[in-house]
């Protein structure tokens, strides 16, 4: 799935849906969604019945953008 930015750009997202709190993975530098980090917590909240949602930055993964192009205020 996908959502689109102010600034056009296709950020892509997986979640599954559960109880609350939801939980958030925030990849590190040049990390994606398909990550074993992301991929293994995933797993744990199905498990769990927890919401949780893991996304790529801008320039990661399935997202659009160049990765030189991308800065925190993007």
């Amino acid at each position: 799935m996908y959502i689109t930015s102010s600034q056009g750009t296709k950020i892509a997202y997986h979640k599954i849906s559960g109880k609350s709190p939801g939980i958030i993975f925030f990849g590190g530098f040049m990390s994606d969604m398909k990550g074993t980090k992301a991929t293994y917590l995933g797993g744990v909240c199905q498990r769990l019945g927890q919401t949780y949602v893991r996304f790529d930055y801008s320039g990661h993964g399935a997202s659009s953008g160049k990765f030189e192009e991308g800065s925190i205020g993007s």
